[in-house]
């Protein structure tokens, strides 16, 4: 028992190892502990089991509970079997509602178990172990081990043993991280193994029905102590409030342990009976120095503290009140809308003397006059950094509208205070800005850790126009919170605003690591990687920003890829492609000079200073190589996305089709790929309406025309071979279809211009080609 309070002690004053203490308190007790893992069910609909932690814990035979001998006097039983201090166990243990899914304690699948869960039977049946897995059969001789005689999950451990498991766990809660599934499942291990239900052991199999009915009515506590039960009690409640399905009777019991320290009637405590079966004080009392049980006082604010996260702020209020905390309560009843009830409590607190730099301020919150905060720094000497906050608040959120008349003036210091009421407030409408400016950085400098302040502040100061202060406060906010995305696409939008592309690449990418659903910081990407020419992720972010199109909602209005961005992407690949080939070639060309079996003296001193040999230029230049070739696969990939899921806009058409025609003549592509390029390109521009009239239009229709017609007439030069007759009427029908083409192209551009007989100079152009495309089809014997 000395160890343990000892152990304790170093716990709460965080000195090195005190679990050697809860240690050498179980070899003393000679309590026999291992955490491991068993197989089971943790759910109500829960039919394969799986791993489960869990805690193996019993007491030596034959050892005196010195703990439990030490009672004021024995526990006087009552109707039905029970006990008194039993009597109140049961009111301050709540079990899950019918509601849940989740069981009360873990199911394990065990042979010594009795009672198994009948979904789990085959399961078990199937896990079980056979003669094909190296076990002896059911009738081969009995080994020399003795089979067991009781399970060591449900063995009754003294009250001893039972504070070292709960100092065990407390031990497990100082030294790892808070809010880590791990240290959760650990400390749950064991919780259950102190407030581990002893079943019914009469019935050796029941209906699943019977089973999930008689779960919450067949069983007892092995806890026999008030103060073991409550603590165990309220870790776990704490433990299940980060739960979805366990926060509901994680809460209620924490209410129940903090009801059974009252007389009145609650949820938790609503009989005659269960106020006058709680246990008596000396047993409350009893093992108060070998745990860590908070006072009720501590208990109530937790519990209305977990109210007011939760939403239940009105029920948090009346806690906070009990206390005597009144700004809570004030902040709680300002949530919940009673602007009324808080207003009169602020007054009574004020008449009462309570005149404080937060009740001020609270006043000013809840009436909205300026003096009010300012009566606070007043009383605080300007040290109330809330008070600084709420006048920044105030300020940004009442300013002036853009439609007042602007004025220059000598821009301002954040040290100089501006007034409110001067002739600037009515002429600038920046002028708010800079008060709330003024009283933000106020309250950074009064409590420097604000990061909420700081990010308000980068964004006015980016309003504002001053770059290098707003850069400052962001880096200020990503400093204290590491995890603010927008914190840190704020610095990139900053540096891409300084043409600082280089800064604000690794700034995007930290923002893109916390949230990759901001198509914004995307876009941003999409720039900066072309300004550094890092077109494979230029394209990621491309296609990145369609999905977004495809998937987000309308309200989104996730802009379509730019022009400038695709044809920059386009001709940036294609150029590394060019320099790369370029370098590659006179790699080689240099290799070959120096294809000798000798190296020459100028080799032997690249070799002794260390610089490059052509062999090693040589695979640079050929990873280089790969790597472009790569990067124009990819950017191949993207024109084919857009291609299939461009917007119905003709002139986003248009220029997606230039520059896929662009993309394939650079790379080679054959000469049917790039006709075909064009004839959609032709089709576009013809579906848009009154392109016959529009100049710009019909010079670039004519444009495709005459491109058409010299890959028509090209194919029939270049394929001409009088040996292969099938190849020469396949050119015949083709230069048939591109007079077809330019005729009725001709035709269709006259209909705009009646009064021009002539029309524009591209029409002759028209005409010219066309008559040299029917000399090729009348002049040529070989075209029938």
């Amino acid at each position: 028992m000395t160890n343990v309070e000892f152990g304790l002690a170093h716990l709460h004053f965080n000195q090195p190892h005190p679990e050697k203490w809860f240690h050498a308190a179980k070899e003393i007790s000679g309590l026999s502990m291992d955490v491991t893992g068993k197989m089971g069910v943790r759910t109500k609909y829960q039919t394969k089991p799986t791993a489960q932690m869990t805690v193996v814990a019993t007491s030596k035979d034959g050892v005196e509970d010195l703990l439990n001998h030490a009672v004021y006097q024995p526990p006087i039983t009552k109707t039905g079997g029970k006990t008194e201090e039993e009597e109140g166990m049961t009111i301050r243990g709540l079990q899950h509602g019918a509601d849940s899914i989740l069981l009360e304690q873990v199911r394990y699948v065990d042979d010594d178990v009795t009672e198994v869960h009948p979904a789990i039977e085959t399961r078990a049946s199937e896990l079980s172990p056979t003669a094909e897995d190296g076990v002896l059969p059911d009738d081969s001789p009995p080994t020399t081990e003795p089979a067991p005689t009781h399970d060591t999950h449900s063995n009754t451990l003294t009250v001893l043993d039972q504070t070292i498991l709960l100092s065990l766990c407390l031990d497990v809660k100082a030294h790892n991280p808070h809010n880590d599934a791990l240290t959760h499942e650990e400390m749950t291990a064991y919780l259950e193994r102190l407030l581990l239900l002893q079943t019914n052991s009469s019935h050796s199999s029941v209906s699943e029905e019977e089973y999930l009915a008689n779960q919450k009515s067949d069983k007892e506590h092995q806890c026999d102590d008030w103060m073991v039960y409550s603590t165990a009690l309220l870790e776990r409640a704490w433990l299940e409030c980060e739960g979805t399905h366990s926060r509901e009777r994680a809460i209620l019991q924490i209410q129940a342990l903090v009801d059974q320290h009252t007389n009145r009637f609650t949820l938790t405590q609503s009989t005659y009976e269960s106020i006058e079966s709680s246990a008596p004080v000396q047993q409350r009392l009893h093992n108060l120095h070998s745990l860590v049980y908070p006072s009720q006082y501590s208990i109530k604010r937790d519990l209305g503290e977990r109210y007011a996260k939760m939403g239940i702020v009105s029920t948090a209020a009346e806690l906070f009140l009990e206390l005597e905390l009144y700004n809570d309560a004030i902040e709680c009843y300002r949530i919940a809308g009673k602007q009324t009830l808080a207003t009169e409590l602020v007054q009574k607190r004020l008449e009462k003397g309570d005149k404080t730099p937060r009740m001020y301020a609270a006043l000013g919150d809840l009436t909205g006059e300026i003096h009010y905060y300012e009566t606070a720094l007043e009383l605080s000497n300007g040290k109330y950094s809330a008070a600084y906050v709420s006048l920044g608040s105030h300020y940004l959120a009442n300013k002036p509208s853009s439609a007042a008349a602007s004025g220059t003036e000598e821009k301002e210091t954040e040290t100089t205070k501006p007034t409110p009421n001067d002739e600037k407030a009515l002429t600038d409408p920046s002028h708010h800005l800079r008060l709330a400016c003024y009283n933000f950085h106020q309250a950074v400098e009064c409590k420097h850790l604000l990061p909420e302040i700081w990010f308000k502040l980068g964004v006015i100061h980016m309003r504002l126009s001053e770059w290098d202060e707003a850069l400052f406060a962001f880096s200020e906010v990503v400093q204290q919170e590491p995890e603010e995305a927008d914190a840190w696409a704020n610095v990139a939008a900053i540096h891409m605003r300084k043409l600082r592309p280089e800064m604000a690449y690794p700034a995007l990418n930290e923002s893109l690591k916390r949230r990759r659903s901001n198509w914004r910081v995307w876009q941003s990407k999409l720039y900066t990687c072309i300004d550094l020419k890092k077109y494979d992720e230029a394209v990621q972010a491309c296609q990145t920003l369609l999905e977004f199109r495809n998937k987000k909602n309308q309200s989104e209005k996730v802009p379509p890829l730019e022009e400038k961005c695709v044809r920059g992407i386009v001709g940036g690949s294609l150029s590394d492609l060019d320099d790369a080939l370029r370098v590659c070639l006179d790699v080689s060309a240099e290799a070959a000079k120096c294809s000798s079996t000798d190296k020459t003296e100028d080799q032997k001193d690249d070799i002794i200073s260390g610089t490059d040999s052509a062999e090693d230029k040589n695979q640079r230049s050929k990873a280089a190589l790969d790597s472009a070739k790569r990067t124009i696969e990819r950017v191949n990939g993207l024109l084919k996305q857009l291609s299939s899921s461009r917007g119905s806009s003709a002139s986003d058409t248009i220029w997606l089709l230039e520059t896929i025609i662009y993309f394939h003549q650079r790379i080679g592509k054959p000469k049917s790929v790039i006709l075909e390029d064009y004839m959609k390109l032709h089709r576009t521009l013809q579906a848009v309406n009154g392109w016959e009239k529009d100049l710009d239009l019909v010079k670039k229709v004519c444009d495709v025309a005459l491109e058409i017609s010299d890959l028509h007439m090209h194919t029939v030069t270049a394929d001409h071979d009088g040996s292969n007759s099938v190849e020469i009427s396949s050119n015949r029908e083709s230069l048939i279809k591109c007079r077809y083409l330019l005729n009725r192209l001709v035709s269709k551009i006259a209909t705009g211009y009646v009064d021009d007989q002539s029309g524009p100079e591209e029409v002759q152009v028209l005409k010219t080609k066309m008559a040299e495309v029917q000399r090729m089809i009348d002049g040529d014997s070989t075209i029938r």
